[in-house]
């Protein structure tokens, strides 16, 4: 299929999304295939509201509509909003399905009998080889810059690759409805067709990759011959991946490092041994934490900058639990920290616990991304985990020797005179400093 298609990024041209719709409208496109992560799911909902109701077909895609397939069958109202926005949906991975799906509508004159839930039909199969590489051009690549300070990565121009689809661990608090991909299987590209994919992009100027995979280190053999295949090539480019702990270890860092990584993002979650074990992560939770400092040493070893990330909130979790996680994060020493409030999410477990109230909240998209909390699953008040996320973020980054050493590896940010004064401005100025 060769379609003229317009790209509209809604988080890089912010503009209001009457006139996004107007200029789809103006535009005379006859699909418009709306993606969007979970917590933007109402704003979804009112663009595809608006351009059905001026004769666009709209094909939902994404994290949005893992959301609906949970949500609908038992929340009415929401079931209601998502049909008169959608004329089509697509669960999981819609590389294939969604190009298909438009043919199939070009050449039919009668679209009654094709399924509009097709999202809840749609099989995990694996992904075409045939589709074609992602067009960036060079605004896009600069657009989509990684956007924190490592000094391992100052690289302005950047693409992202996908290898693998799904992810066969069974993290109890995860969700589809917040993964990158779809599913409990695994599935895999030709790591061949992956270093052609890289070379492509440099060749059109990209400076730096990020890996988009869940699962990027979970098959040993798929990261291996994936890396072989780019020292074959004498391809060392900057890139940057998702990692587990207990997925690393020092051949495979080594031979990462020597073929370009320089940042990797890794979900610590819990500094308390009885948390991971609640939330599925591992079965012994000595050994994850154990594993997780091991791995933070040969990141420094090999000069791989991190982002390690926690949670907060999560299952009967108690004051001391979460200055466990704080005084982890301290003797990590990773280039930055994420700080989440534990969410149960439609397709979990834990959300099975919760009271109508809550269910409702998180039906309605209310509370669904990471900062916001309006219950608890911990031993500790709602109000207090928002309290508690704040101390965590001041207590590792409000450190003399983390500030110290931000400047000194990320000199390049100095050129701007006021941002240390601006720093230590927004620490002071923060409403919560004084309730502490």
């Amino acid at each position: 299929m060769n379609c003229n298609v317009q790209l509209i990024d809604m988080w890089i041209h912010r503009k209001p999304l009457y006139q996004i719709a107007r200029q789809i409208i103006l535009s005379k496109r006859l699909f418009a295939v709306i993606k969007a992560y979970s917590w933007c799911i109402q704003e979804s909902i009112a663009l595809g509201t608006i351009l059905r109701k001026n004769n666009v077909i709209t094909i939902a895609v994404g994290q949005h509509v893992n959301h609906a397939d949970v949500v609908s069958n038992d929340n009415e109202s929401f079931k209601n909003d998502w049909s008169m926005a959608f004329d089509y949906s697509i669960i999981g991975d819609p590389e294939s399905e969604c190009p298909q799906l438009i043919e199939q509508l070009l050449l039919r004159n009668d679209n009654s009998q094709l399924d509009r839930y097709r999202h809840f039909q749609q099989k995990h199969q694996q992904p075409d080889k045939n589709l074609p590489y992602p067009q960036f051009s060079s605004k896009m690549m600069n657009d989509y810059a990684f956007p924190f300070p490592v000094s391992q990565l100052n690289h302005k121009k950047w693409v992202y690759i996908q290898t693998s689809w799904g992810c066969p661990h069974r993290c109890l608090h995860c969700s589809n409805a917040v993964r990158k991909s779809y599913g409990k299987l695994l599935f895999k590209r030709d790591s061949s067709d992956v270093v052609n994919e890289i070379k492509f992009h440099i060749k059109k100027g990209a400076q730096a990759i990020c890996f988009e995979d869940d699962a990027l280190f979970t098959d040993k053999t798929h990261i291996r011959l994936l890396l072989q295949h780019m020292q074959q090539q004498n391809i060392v480019i900057p890139w940057m991946a998702h990692a587990r702990p207990d997925e690393l270890n020092e051949p495979i860092l080594e031979s990462a490092s020597k073929s370009g990584l320089k940042l990797l993002k890794i979900g610590v979650e819990s500094g308390a041994e009885k948390q991971i074990e609640i939330i599925g992560k591992a079965a012994n939770g000595a050994q994850w934490i154990a594993q997780v400092k091991r791995v933070f040493q040969l990141l420094n070893k090999y000069n791989i900058a991190s982002i390690a990330m926690f949670m907060i909130g999560t299952p009967d979790e108690t004051e001391e639990d979460i200055y466990q996680s704080i005084s982890l994060a301290k003797e990590l020493a990773p280039d930055y920290i994420q700080v989440q409030c534990f969410t149960p999410y439609p397709d979990t477990i834990f959300y099975q616990t919760l009271p109508p109230k809550s269910r409702e909240m998180i039906n309605t998209m209310q509370c669904y991304h990471y900062s916001n909390n309006h219950w608890s699953a911990a031993k500790i008040s709602e109000k207090q985990i928002l309290r508690y996320q704040y101390i965590f973020y001041r207590s590792f980054y409000g450190r003399a020797e983390y500030i110290i050493n931000f400047f000194k590896n990320n000199k390049a940010f100095l050129n701007r005179r006021s941002i240390l004064i601006d720093y230590i401005k927004s620490l002071v100025n923060m409403k919560r400093w004084r309730n502490i």
